[in-house]
């Protein structure tokens, strides 16, 4: 037998403690007693039941005690293996080492907040490949991608402004290595944090192709900027602080516009570092996660515990409901109604319905109710516990859509098909009109080419791949002569622009309605209506 939290079996050191306590109250009953009439006459006065049910009741605290115990502390009893699909992206964090970054603008220090932040990041990541870059004057690749994140974070720690000698700031190089590590990396998506106060020393011209050559690998670059506008002095080793050629000494100055150029160049986001994981949370969450595609970097094998913790519990509970049965003084018939009281208790705990709900459960109940926030943050939960749970993703996706989470939505989505090949093409479909309400096009109408070949009875997903190709075309067209325009509109080979887009000429379908499986996870396309497809058709 196992436990999982063996920690808390210290707390069964307390039981002697109830023991005593019970013992030392009872003869200071005793004595209390012993005011009223001789220790050899108290049997005599004293009802001998009340005696072995103070007795008794001494003995089902300590064992009500005990059983807490080592419920809390969870025994378990045998495993077995089971296997965990692992999805993430490649994310290669770049580490502003150079002397600015020990100004102590923010506290304690701009480069130990900047571990802190990464340190949040970290508690972030699922399954995601990471990489630790560091520079100052040059890069230098600390860790190439890995999923270890206790090496990763190892590293993390260890890496100071004293790490590379050759002090500056040559970000340009940093990217370039960071851009290189991710280019050996899966084909999940792929993004370069930089933790940086944002000061350089490089060349426009090599930091601009540095950008290009992320631009070209797909590469996203997001900013944490780490200090305040305001500036502060550079400490240094020796003491004092960093001075320029006239003797003054230097502030060192957060430049959030450059680090804000930096991110807008590659489609990324730029955020100010706060004491909080706010900051963290939101680059992750939202823009990393939330915009990248997520590979499967294989199957992770998890130990399923078999919990035996209802075995204490039970007694536990026993023991009180006994306590409760034995009752001092009135015992007939308030003890009798104190005992079916607890019992009571104890059944409605143990056997009602919503004790027995968990996340499952309560994200369907809130789907339900068309609740999409809590319903997705609940589903969310039960899809980790359970990937394999088809009805589960179902309804986390319709709840991202309709919570107009559509980039999350379509990569759900998308994964189901993978995962539920019976019901491809509705997955398909529905990826199609969140990537589509998202402004994707290109992907909307790839997803609806995939539904099409999944099942071509499937009309509706024709239908709209036709209209998003045709929105598609309609926006990279050239604009007509001035001359042809000057003939007329409503002619030749452009859209009447009375007609509308796609979109709204017949309206969004959403997760749910059209295509939409059920939530028990049974549907297809059969269950489409005429008509009513979306984005157009």
């Amino acid at each position: 037998m196992t436990w999982a939290r063996p920690d808390l079996l210290a707390l069964l050191l307390a039981v002697p403690i109830v023991l005593v306590a019970v013992v030392l109250a009872e003869r200071a009953r005793r004595r209390v007693l012993t005011v009223f009439a001789a220790l050899e006459t108290l049997p005599l006065l004293v009802n001998s039941g009340v005696t072995r049910a103070r007795t008794l009741q001494a003995v089902c605290a300590v064992l009500a005690a005990s059983g807490l115990v080592l419920a809390a502390a969870g025994p378990r009893l045998g495993f077995e293996w089971q296997q965990q699909s692992v999805e993430g992206v490649s994310i290669a964090v770049v580490l502003d080492v150079s002397r600015s970054m020990d100004a102590a603008d923010v506290s304690p220090s701009r480069l130990e907040r900047a571990r802190r932040e990464i340190l949040d990041l970290a508690g972030l990541l699922r399954g995601d490949a990471v990489a630790l870059v560091i520079f100052a004057a040059g890069p230098y690749v600390r860790i190439p991608l890995t999923v270890d994140y206790d090496t990763f974070l190892w590293a993390v720690e260890d890496s100071s402004s004293d790490t590379i000698r050759a002090q500056g700031t040559a970000l340009a190089g940093a990217l370039e290595a960071a851009v290189g590590l991710l280019a050996n990396g899966s084909g999940s998506g792929k993004a370069v944090l930089v933790v940086s106060d944002g000061e350089g020393h490089d060349e426009s011209a090599a930091l601009d192709a540095a950008l290009a050559a992320a631009r070209d690998a797909e590469v996203r670059v997001y900013a944490l900027g780490i200090g305040d506008p305001g500036g502060a002095p550079i400490p240094l080793p020796e003491g004092g602080f960093k001075k320029d050629a006239t003797g003054s000494v230097v502030l060192s100055r957060l430049d959030e516009a450059a680090l804000e150029r930096l991110a807008s160049a590659t489609g990324g986001a730029y955020v100010r570092a706060v004491p909080s994981d706010d900051d963290v949370r939101a680059l992750y969450v939202d823009e990393i996660r939330g915009k990248l595609d997520a590979a499967e970097r294989g199957v992770r094998r998890e130990k399923l515990w078999h919990e035996r913790f209802q075995w204490p519990l039970a007694l536990a509970l026993a023991a009180m409901v006994g306590s409760a049965a034995l009752g001092i003084g009135r015992r007939s018939r308030s003890g009798a109604g104190r005992a079916v009281a607890a019992a009571g208790l104890v059944f409605a705990l143990t056997f009602s319905p919503r004790a027995e709900a968990g996340a499952r459960e309560d994200g369907m109940a809130a789907l339900r109710a068309q609740q999409w926030v809590r319903a997705a943050e609940l589903l969310g939960q039960a899809r980790v516990d359970d990937p394999t749970d088809v009805a589960v993703s179902q309804g986390l996706g319709e709840a991202l859509y309709r919570a107009g989470r559509f980039r999350e939505a379509e990569q759900l989505f998308k994964t189901l098909a993978e995962q539920d090949s019976e019901n491809k093409a509705v997955h398909l479909y529905n990826a199609g009109n969140a990537a589509y309400r998202g402004g994707r096009l290109a992907d909307a109408a790839r997803s609806f080419r995939g539904a099409v070949a999944a099942d071509p009875a499937l009309a509706a997903a024709q239908s709209n791949a036709d209209a998003v190709e045709k929105e598609i075309a309609a926006r990279t067209k050239p604009p007509p002569p001035e001359d042809a325009q000057d003939q007329g509109s409503g002619q030749g080979d452009s859209e009447d622009p009375g007609q509308g887009s796609a979109s709204e000429q017949s309206g969004d379908a959403q997760p749910g309605e059209d295509g939409q499986a059920s939530e028990d996870g049974e549907a297809g396309a059969g269950s489409k209506a005429d008509g009513e497809s979306a984005p157009g058709g």
